[in-house]
């Protein structure tokens, strides 16, 4: 039986992201250092802005120059990889960088560095000038540490092009300043992007079409339930081996479902950074919709991630002991380990309510591409740069989506349809990020009140953010 979306870690475009996510309007008569006011990018569509790629030989007497990446330790699969790669992925990785290096002169290399916030400061404050791009996770808050330029300063990244992504971009760029950026060669991205498999057996026993549910506006939360509640059964007594669940999620896959039911922490729309958790109203019943999803009987929690292997909660999904399972669009290789796996399909997050406008998806995490203030040759580290997110489409993206995905893997369209529409309504909130940093506990409180079944209580946790805000601020406005 050909398993649906098997390898989806080979589906990207996410964006998305995070591609069909919205790309930034950046004003096209900026010069370096004359950074204008970007667009609230909320209401628009792609703009499909491709440039001709303009070759620049970096070669010096013959001999390719090199350009050194600092990577995350183990996390750089989409970046490097060599020439025997057996992962799809990694072959179109090298076949990128090997176009790349071939049409500008360059030598690709790699510089690991460990997996903590101190570790990456230190490498980058050395100013020997080896490093020309650095690509560390999005949490640590690096871009507070005054590590890196701010991207709109070079002439030579325009992110109106359509391989940079909107989606993530804008939730970062604070006072025009932006540090990191995520573009076509970011796939984490992608395989990070949250989304909900369905037992189709199960869906054709209730007579329900899933597909015809989010195409008809009427995927939400309540529908979930309902269609969850009909798939479960033996719930009610001590014994757990008849035990069949509607849903299973988990704590990346829950944070997933309150910003896919429209929660909103921080806004940057117009080009600050507001706090709005407090003063928007419909937060609180954006949480406490989500809390009955997640404490309902049928809906199987686990506070632990249910993706990881380590727990083996994968296998209630695997073996036909839920309905739905909440997680990653990487979790697709978990559920093809498995033998005897149900046909499934898979969905958007479901809605808050008919009266969202649209399906929002959100991807946990990410890692970024930064130029450090420390790259001796800045035009450099930008022209390469964009080239390896540029060409990341014909190679590594279309390897991980169009080839995998849509030439191959899919049952049918519909999961393509629904995979697009993820792709296409990626949303984030930099509250998020400044939670996982530290500065902010906004995003913790409405996860607590969640999990704890309780109500939010934002008096203290408004009280620290808004003083990190004021010193946020203060940075941006350097």
């Amino acid at each position: 039986m050909k398993k649906t979306l098997c390898l989806l870690l080979c589906f990207v475009m996410l964006l998305s992201v995070l591609v069909g996510c919205k790309k930034k309007d950046q004003p096209t008569d900026t010069t370096p250092g004359d950074t204008q006011p970007v667009s609230d990018t909320s209401d628009t569509e792609t703009t499909g802005i491709r440039k001709e790629m303009v070759f620049e030989d970096f070669s010096v007497n013959g001999e390719k120059r090199d350009f050194l990446m600092a990577v995350r330790a183990d996390r750089y699969h989409y970046l490097y990889a060599e020439q025997d790669a057996t992962d799809r992925v990694e072959r179109a990785t090298y076949t990128r960088n090997a176009f790349v290096e071939e049409k500008f002169g360059v030598n690709i290399k790699i510089k690991e560095i460990n997996s903590t916030k101190a570790d990456w400061a230190n490498q980058l404050a050395v100013t020997d000038g080896s490093i020309d791009v650095a690509v560390p996770d999005y949490w640590w808050l690096l871009e507070q540490q005054d590590l890196f330029i701010n991207l709109y300063a070079r002439e030579e990244l325009q992110f109106n092009q359509e391989y940079w992504y909107a989606a993530w971009n804008d939730g970062t760029t604070i006072n025009n300043k932006l540090y990191t950026v995520v573009g076509d060669g970011s796939l984490e991205v992608w395989e990070n992007i949250e989304v909900v498999f369905f037992n189709k057996g199960k869906a054709t026993t209730q007579g329900v079409n899933l597909y015809d549910l989010v195409d008809n506006n009427q995927w939400t939360i309540d529908k979930m339930l309902e269609v969850s509640r009909n798939a479960a059964s033996g719930l009610d007594d001590s014994d757990t081996t008849n035990d069949i669940h509607g849903a299973l999620y988990d704590v990346h896959s829950m944070r997933s479902q309150l910003f896919s039911a429209g929660l909103k922490i921080v806004d940057t729309s117009n080009g600050t950074l507001d706090i709005v958790a407090q003063s928007r109203t419909l937060n609180l019943d954006i949480v406490d919709k989500v809390k009955s999803l997640i404490h309902d009987q049928a809906t199987d929690y686990h506070a632990s991630t249910a993706r990881s292997d380590a727990t083996n909660k994968a296998k209630l999904f695997t073996s036909g002991k839920t309905m739905f399972y909440a997680t990653a669009l990487y979790a697709g290789y978990t559920i093809n380990a498995q033998t005897n796996v149900p046909s499934f399909g898979v969905l958007p997050m479901p809605k808050y309510g008919t009266d969202q406008e649209k399906y929002i998806t959100t991807s946990y995490g990410v890692s970024v591409f930064a130029i450090p203030k420390i790259a001796l040759d800045q035009h450099f580290s930008a022209v390469i740069l964009d080239a390896i997110n540029y060409y990341s489409e014909e190679h590594t993206l279309d390897a991980f989506y169009n080839k995998a995905m849509r030439g191959q893997l899919a049952e049918g369209s519909d999961d393509v349809r629904m995979l697009d529409l993820a792709k296409d309504t990626m949303y984030f909130d930099m509250g998020w990020i400044l939670d996982e940093g530290g500065k902010f506990n906004l995003f913790a409180e409405f996860q607590s009140a969640t999990l704890n079944n309780r109500e939010v209580n934002l008096t203290s946790a408004m009280t620290t953010s808004t003083a990190n805000l004021a010193e946020l601020i203060a940075f941006y406005n350097k």
